[in-house]
């Protein structure tokens, strides 16, 4: 098993290949029951269309990592861990977070079966925590990345000045979101959960405020970020169609529509930088 483990790992060339694996294997995992519960849409779906969105959704974040020798990086809302076990197979010190604990369990299981099975040390520790909980006099990090992970954050007003002060000078901080600007999207949002857009929930028996879907506009997450320091660049809009396999025969229209209608798109990524000197 360690052997098949070992070869069907290094024969993964990207991180949708990696996140395939775990989605054909995840029977060898103990907690398999909160993995399949994460990944619920992908195990319905991963075709090559969304194998690419995939994929593309975190390329500002490895081509930071190429650029810079060991670079630090926090994963806030990692999951499962992921893109925190891929980042440290890039060549980052890898720290993923996260308010759900069994998540995280899941995710220390997936560094120790790695681990075993290619019989290296992984540079990416998993913490059951808040962003709160970090202290930047005790920690910085070269790259912050959240992954639908901004929309439940809160008090929102405090995460962004938290964010600046956690990077090192000349840090990225890079976030990918549902595109506020898209009417479907709002009118689903809506529909699920009406106005109430921060609600409490419990984590380890304590109650903490979340936010339910609250998503953002580019250009209002655009300002916030340049209001605390930041130097932002233009959002990288992608994906217009659902996730069911249905709608996988008119992947063309997401390779062909003009970028001017970005209301149409799903999804975004912004690139944010603290600058060298502050």
């Amino acid at each position: 098993m360690k052997e098949i483990l070992h070869a069907k790992l290094k024969s993964c060339n990207n991180i949708s290949d990696f996140l395939l694996f775990w989605l054909s294997n995840s029977t060898i995992l103990r907690n398999k029951d909160t993995f399949d519960r994460y990944y619920r849409n992908y195990l319905r779906n991963f075709s090559p269309r969304l194998q690419k969105f995939y994929q593309s959704q975190s390329s500002e974040v490895a081509e930071r990592i190429l650029q810079k020798k060991k670079p630090t990086l926090l994963d806030i809302g990692c999951g499962c861990g992921t893109e925190t076990l891929w980042f440290a197979g890039l060549g980052a010190e890898s720290t993923g977070i996260d308010v759900g604990n069994a998540m995280i369990e899941v995710a220390r299981e997936r560094k120790k079966l790695l681990e075993d099975a290619l019989e290296e040390n992984i540079s990416c520790q998993f913490n059951a925590a808040s962003i709160f909980n970090l202290n930047p006099r005790y920690v910085k990090f070269d790259i912050i990345w959240m992954q639908q992970t901004f929309h439940h954050i809160e008090p929102r007003e405090d995460l962004i000045p938290l964010l600046f002060t956690l990077l090192n000078d000349g840090g990225a901080l890079i976030i990918s979101e549902s595109n506020a600007w898209n009417p479907f999207i709002q009118f689903s949002l809506l529909k699920r959960r009406g106005l109430k857009t921060i609600i409490q929930i419990e984590e380890r028996g304590q109650p903490i405020p979340w936010g339910n879907e609250r998503i953002i506009t580019p250009i209002g997450l655009m300002r916030t970020l340049r209001r605390h320091g930041f130097m932002v660049g233009s959002p990288r809009y992608f994906r217009l169609l659902p996730s069911n396999k249905i709608f996988d025969k008119f992947s063309f229209l997401e390779t062909i529509w003009p970028r001017a209608l970005f209301p149409a798109f799903t999804h975004y990524n912004l690139v944010a930088q603290k600058p060298s000197s502050v």
